[in-house]
């Protein structure tokens, strides 16, 4: 059986290679094409918004709230960290399969923000949908072949990004790794607020950008 359903995700991607490849091309360049929309509210000076306290303030709530979710989902799902790999469906894998994507929104949708752009973030949020949906397909596709039943049995009861806050039957006995190695992982995620404040300086210095 395990057998079977990990070849389910090789035989897809052996029937429909192109696609495949979008995906996989898509899944992998994730980060970068969340870049345009992120430049574009860098370089783009809104004057009905400028010295706005709210949208300073919200921003940093969604960001710090986007950095905190990647932190804990983190310990539980170990990348780039020293320690063993497993199928993470503890912490907030337990609720939604996909925690880390959410935090990315949160964060972006803060950066948003603090750029003084609030109509912005929803069309921020609406891209990154889409490209974390097709890199999605993809990364399944990838578990699927990994873990097989294990995976199958995941999906079944954990929805891909509505979160399900019903409580398990029993606790489940794994456990995250350290915080301290989470923390130090994500710590690089403090430095995208330099964006926002430099373009905040700007502003107050020379009026925004001058082309």
């Amino acid at each position: 059986m395990d057998r079977h359903l990990s070849n389910r995700g090789t035989l897809a991607m052996k029937k429909h290679p192109a696609r495949y490849w979008v995906l996989g091309a898509i899944f992998k360049t994730r980060g970068l094409l969340m870049i345009p929309p992120l430049a574009y509210a860098f370089v783009h000076f809104d004057a009905r918004f400028e010295n706005s306290v709210f949208a300073w303030t919200a921003g940093l709530l969604f960001f710090v709230c986007g950095l905190c979710l990647r932190v804990i989902a983190q310990r539980h799902l170990r990348y780039r960290l020293h320690a063993r790999k497993r199928l993470a469906t503890t912490g907030p894998f337990r609720i939604v399969r996909n925690p880390v994507y959410w935090a990315n929104m949160g964060m972006f949708a803060g950066l948003v923000l603090m750029a003084e752009l609030p109509w912005m973030v929803p069309i921020l949020i609406v891209w990154a949908l889409i490209v974390y949906s097709f890199a999605i397909r993809f990364e399944e596709s990838r578990l699927m072949t990994r873990f097989g039943t294990e995976y199958a049995d995941y999906m079944a009861s954990t929805p891909r990004w509505i979160p399900r806050f019903e409580r398990p039957a029993s606790e489940p006995s794994k456990r995250g790794t350290q915080w301290l190695p989470a923390i130090a992982v994500e710590s690089h995620c403090i430095f995208l607020i330099v964006f926002p404040i430099a373009k905040e300086i700007i502003e107050h210095r020379i009026g925004g950008w001058q082309f």
